[in-house]
């Protein structure tokens, strides 16, 4: 499974920022709330609203997950920033935000800013966000739960993954720390 860590994912935030708003809008989009790039091509701006003082994004279930609501992430940063997200929902109402973007020229255009960006091509496709997402909740909880939730899965047998992906890196890091002798 291929995620990326903070720093890449930074580059290649800013990357995309200065390159294509549009596609930093999808990239971001995918990252903080974890959608599969189904998901995000289905985002309508009428799933773009108000709730509790803060605005959040419907995700639709896919494949035999759960819908899901999940925040827009606020940044004084604008490479981090989903905020714009807000005027182009009004705009777009009940059409798709992300238009007429689709699944392969989007994964072709991540292979251009990850080159761009410094970053491994095997690193630059749609689903890297939702496990990168997932690998950074896990990190900061140490629960399945917290994973599952989430990204809307409906057993917690399918985030299980994440845990074995987190438990191979610190099996890397011992092995990197080990002294012989």
């Amino acid at each position: 499974m291929q995620y990326l860590g903070k720093q890449d994912l930074a580059k290649l935030f800013r990357v995309m920022h200065t390159e294509n708003k549009i596609h930093h809008l999808a990239a971001l989009t995918q990252f903080y709330t974890g959608t599969r790039v189904s998901q995000l091509l289905d985002i309508r701006g009428e799933d773009i609203f108000e709730k509790d003082g803060k605005y959040v994004i419907l995700i639709r279930a896919a494949k035999r997950g759960n819908i899901v609501i999940q925040s827009l992430h606020v940044d004084a940063d604008e490479a981090f920033d989903m905020t714009p997200l807000i005027e182009m929902s009004k705009i777009k109402g009940r059409s798709r935000v992300f238009g007429s973007l689709s699944r392969q020229y989007y994964n072709l255009c991540l292979k251009k800013y990850a080159e761009i960006a410094g970053i491994h091509s095997a690193f630059a496709h749609s689903h890297v966000f939702r496990h990168s997402i997932a690998i950074e909740i896990y990190a900061a909880t140490q629960r399945v739960g917290a994973i599952k939730q989430f990204l809307g899965h409906k057993s917690s047998t399918a985030a299980l993954c994440y845990l074995a992906e987190n438990d191979g890196k610190l099996g890397q890091e011992a092995v990197d720390n080990l002294q012989l002798a």
